[in-house]
């Protein structure tokens, strides 16, 4: 039996975009450089070796090496059709969210020439990405599983309605997390064809991003005040 411990997050925080933080000593944490440029709102982040890649809405997807922390250049970029708000990084590939029209995958083989290798027509709150299989969060009809194995022609595999709400979705190993309205569903994914919902708890209130860590859910509740 997998046993999960959730932790609540009910303060909000607030990330520095465009700032390089040097964070060896967990207790002192020190700004190490910033980038600036006429970009859109940066709304995520993804690293992988000594490349940024930054969502920045109509701005799209912005490229910028950080080999050196204290000097960042930016060296490419990928435009979008509407605005970049999620990127995650698989191999040489980045997947980028536009929420109101699905997502993209763009081949990073090369940082300063990305280029498109499809997209997928889906609106979508949130994705996650693992073992080249995508998840979409969709609100009121739940989440989708599509399967970019062939990055070229991604391809819906498995549609699951939990019956509520679904905001966010992170996935780990052979597990989906699946939170929404006041809700965290635990789904069996080793096989995306057949899914099998293996847990199910209430939250003391309307959740709206889910991550783990180890044996720790970290969920973040929203509250309304009168």
């Amino acid at each position: 039996m997998h046993r999960i411990i959730i932790v609540l997050l009910l303060l909000g925080i607030h990330l520095h975009a465009g700032k390089i933080y040097g964070t060896q000593i967990r207790e002192n944490i020190e700004q190490v450089d910033e980038l600036y440029n006429f970009w859109g709102e940066p709304k995520d982040v993804a690293v992988s070796g000594d490349v940024a890649y930054v969502a920045t809405e109509l701005s799209g997807l912005q490229i910028v090496d950080i080999s050196d922390r204290e000097n960042p250049e930016q060296i490419g970029y990928f435009d979008v059709t509407d605005y970049c708000s999620q990127v995650i990084i698989e191999g040489n590939l980045a997947y980028i969210r536009e929420p109101l029209f699905g997502f993209h995958i763009i081949n990073i083989t090369n940082p300063e020439q990305p280029f498109l290798v499809s997209s997928y027509e889906q609106t979508t709150r949130n994705i996650a990405v693992s073992n080249q299989h995508v998840y979409l969060s969709q609100g009121d009809t739940g989440f989708k599983i599509i399967n970019a194995t062939n990055p070229y022609q991604p391809v819906e595999v498995e549609r699951i309605n939990p019956r509520l709400h679904v905001n966010d979705v992170f996935v780990l190993d052979d597990l989906a997390y699946v939170v929404g309205d006041s809700t965290l569903c635990i789904y069996d994914v080793s096989n995306p064809r057949n899914t099998r919902e293996i847990g199910r708890t209430r939250l003391s209130s309307s959740s709206g991003c889910v991550t783990v860590s180890g044996d720790y859910a970290y969920v973040t509740l929203c509250f309304q005040y009168m």
